[in-house]
């Protein structure tokens, strides 16, 4: 009875195996004059439910092959631009199947491509755009475009919503070719529903300054354009869901359109406490960087020590509040406007705790800090860009912004020295406290012309202006403890209030000629003029009762102003695989400074050679190589060059440097990305190479009681090397990446 039972199921899982073979199709695809057609794209679907079952692209010599096919019955689809599409029967069963040459006839209209209702071509690839077909991937009713984008071969979707397509991030989602809200690509991905889109268009997209005058300078951004159904280009369309759970945390999220011919208009807004921002908090976060006393150009806090801030709002718990309004409107086909504002308010609550190792001459000390932070900021930002076309030579744009903000932070936070001997050498308890607002006003005016007579030649003008405005006020009280539970126990108590004003303008002027050669090669004269100029001040007041003293020492009133001029030029070089750019600038640079408080005047000038190279070669569909070198300078800030010394933290001093110099920067960049269309595979290589003459970098000692002096200093040659290899394929058998 036991030999039946072992040999009956020896044979029903025989019969199994039997019946979960998989066999491969495949054939060659070509037009009438046996010419291989490169990237048609092959689809396989079940006639039982008409549902997608595999698809692909032909490879250089036309050929697929569809691998993993269970037995069945199928429709093969075959689809090329210009051609009409070629459908088939298939059956399959045991054995692989090869369906050798499949004719494909040119279609007999001149239109770019076959529409054939009913069918789903998953991919197109036309020139240097891939495109797919949104109705091919399905997804849920409620599910928004980042869903959509998860499904489609060879793009990612990472945890926090940033994009790569063909292993390049994405860096601008358009929305039927026209700007979502800005620039950030998560506004469109995580609140348009997915059911709206059409079709997913993925290429490389050449600067404005490239697409306007034809001449190729080798920058480009990867770009997601989404278009829109037809039914939703007309009338509105959105989404909404919200959930609650434990611990009263609490989620909700809306977005509704309404489009129509030349006019788009969105609303979006979200509300959770569950550490999710659904948009760009770029304001917040520059906002935080001026709590307590906006950091300098070496790296030190002005006003409240070392207050730890978050550098992104994943950290603690996280109240977010924030809402939108985006308005593109075509007034004709030479004239558009687009509006967008927002509101975003956030409350954070960061608890922290962490242990410092110190390495010295003479062996290690140990800090324990401990700090709780409390920050709520609520900003507002308004945006238009207006586009008009003169004629078909010339245009103008004109764009500007102003946000607004205020918020407050509170900050209480303990550490404790300890020797190598465990031996506490230091106390320091702290608070912070601070209310700030600030206001951002910006505006530029682009003009571009094209003149006739000769291709290409133009002339191109910019100048913009921007000025910010940010006050801060706050309360500043430590207690430090030197020599703790020793006879020699020294007590420094702080109690001070700050009042801080920055006021900053900078405008710019830019122009340049391109003058065409002959055969693809351009010359460019280019000039551009830029000033910053700076009024700060710092009053601290030292509370003693109910008074209080200023503190000539550590308040501050200073007048900066810096200003450049550039001048250059540059050859270009256009070929239909490759581009090559060789500029050469030369600038002249003036820095100066009036310390008013201390009675001092800093006067730095400086000239600089700056070349730049780039060459960007394509080596196939999806395939190329990029090379940038560049050179910059930075100037050190005035806080850096000035000679006196900062005591606002008893235990962490700073000091200027008036000597510095100027840092001169070598960067250089090899990018190699290869994306087989075929077989959806991603190898991407990445080397950055940076090397700084008079790197300007903070010098730190300690003395003998522990207390940190930081002093900015130049240091010959600094180098810093980056690389990243990433290769990404899918495993189909088992349905994983």
């Amino acid at each position: 009875m036991k030999r039946f039972v072992v040999t009956l199921l020896v044979l029903l899982f025989t019969q199994y195996l039997v019946g979960q073979q998989k066999i491969d199709v495949g054939g060659t695809v070509i037009d009438s004059m046996q010419v291989p057609l490169v990237s048609a794209t092959v689809v396989l679907i079940s006639q039982a439910d008409s549902s997608l079952v595999q698809f692909g692209l032909t490879n250089g010599q036309g050929k697929f092959k569809l691998r993993s096919i269970s037995a069945g019955t199928y429709s093969l689809q075959v689809t090329y631009l210009g051609y009409e599409q070629n459908v088939r029967t298939i059956i399959t069963k045991n054995e692989d199947i090869d369906l050798g040459e499949i004719i494909m006839k040119r279609a007999l209209n001149a239109l770019e491509e076959v529409v054939v209702k009913g069918e789903h071509a998953p991919i197109m690839v036309r020139k240097d755009t891939i495109e797919y077909n949104a109705a091919a991937f399905k997804t849920q009713p409620n599910e928004v475009v980042e869903d959509l984008l998860k499904r489609l071969p060879g793009i990612e979707v990472e945890d926090d919503g940033n994009i790569k397509a063909q292993g390049e991030d994405v860096e601008k989602v358009l929305v039927d070719g026209k700007e979502f809200f800005g620039n950030d690509p998560k506004i469109a991905t995580r609140n348009l529903p997915a059911d709206a889109v059409d079709k997913v268009q993925v290429y490389d997209r050449k600067s404005d300054m490239a697409e306007f005058t034809g001449i190729d300078d080798g920058d480009r951004e990867k770009t997601i354009n989404l278009e829109l159904r037809d039914d939703r280009k007309k009338g509105y369309f959105g989404t909404a869901g919200a959930g609650y759970g434990s611990d009263e945390r609490y989620s909700a999220r809306m977005s509704l359109s309404r489009f129509n011919k030349g006019l788009q208009v969105s609303v979006i807004g979200l509300m959770n406490n569950i550490n999710e921002q659904g948009f760009s908090f770029d304001e917040y976060l520059n906002f935080m960087g001026g709590f307590g006393g906006l950091m300098s150009g070496g790296g030190r806090m002005r006003v409240g020590g070392d207050v730890p801030i978050n550098s992104g709002l994943s950290n603690g718990f996280v109240d977010t509040g924030a809402g939108g309004i985006n308005l593109n409107y075509d007034f004709s086909e030479k004239a558009d406007i687009s509006i967008n504002y927002f509101v975003n308010d956030i409350a954070n609550t960061t608890e922290r705790k962490g242990t410092t190792e110190n390495f010295l001459e003479g062996g290690s000390y140990f800090t324990n800090e401990r700090s709780l932070q409390e920050s709520a900021n609520t900003s507002h930002r308004f945006n238009t860009r207006f586009n008009l076309e003169l004629d078909s030579t010339q245009n103008i744009r004109v764009e500007s912004s102003f946000s607004l903000s205020e918020g407050m932070l509170d900050t209480e936070s303990n550490s404790d020295l300890v020797n190598a001997d465990k031996v506490t050498e230091l106390n320091s308890a702290r608070l912070f406290a601070s209310q700030s607002n600030s206001d951002d006003i910006s505006g530029e005016l682009t003009y571009r012309k094209r003149f006739r007579g000769r291709n290409s030649r133009n002339l191109t003008l910019n100048a913009s202006l921007n000025t910010t405005s940010r006050d801060i006020d706050g309360d500043n009280a430590a207690e430090n403890i030197f020599d703790t539970g020793t006879p020699s126990e020294v007590v420094e108590t702080l109690l001070q209030r700050s009042v801080q004003n920055d006021d900053q303008a900078s405008y710019s002027v830019r122009t340049s000629f391109v003058e065409p050669l002959k055969s693809g090669k351009f010359l460019e004269f280019s000039y551009r003029r830029q000033n910053y100029d700076n009024d700060w001040l710092r009053e601290v007041y030292d509370v003693e009762g109910l008074n209080e003293i200023l503190n000539n020492g550590l308040s501050d009133l200073y007048n900066r102003n810096f200003t450049y001029d550039r001048y250059g030029v540059g050859f270009h070089l256009n070929t239909e695989k490759a581009s090559v750019t060789i500029e050469g600038n030369y600038q002249a640079s003036r820095l100066f400074g009036d310390i008013i408080s201390d009675g001092v005047t800093i006067e730095k000038r400086s000239k600089s050679f700056l070349p730049r190279f780039s060459w960007r070669q394509e080596l196939g569909t999806s395939h190329g190589l990029r090379f940038t070198y560049q050179t910059s300078v930075r100037e050190p800030s005035l806080e850096q060059l000035q000679p006196t010394v900062d005591n606002t933290d008893p235990v962490n001093l700073y000091i200027g440097n008036p000597d510095l110099k100027t840092e001169y920067r070598h960067r250089m960049q090899l990018r190699y990305f290869k994306y087989d269309q075929f077989t959806f595979t991603t190898f991407f290589a990445y080397l950055a190479t940076t090397i700084t003459e008079d790197k300007i970098t903070n010098e730190r000692t300690i003395d003998n009681r522990f207390r940190q002096i930081t002093r900015p200093v130049n240091v010959d040659n600094d180098l810093g090397i980056n690389s990243t290899v990433s290769f990404n394929t899918p495993v189909r058998p088992l349905g994983i990446k």
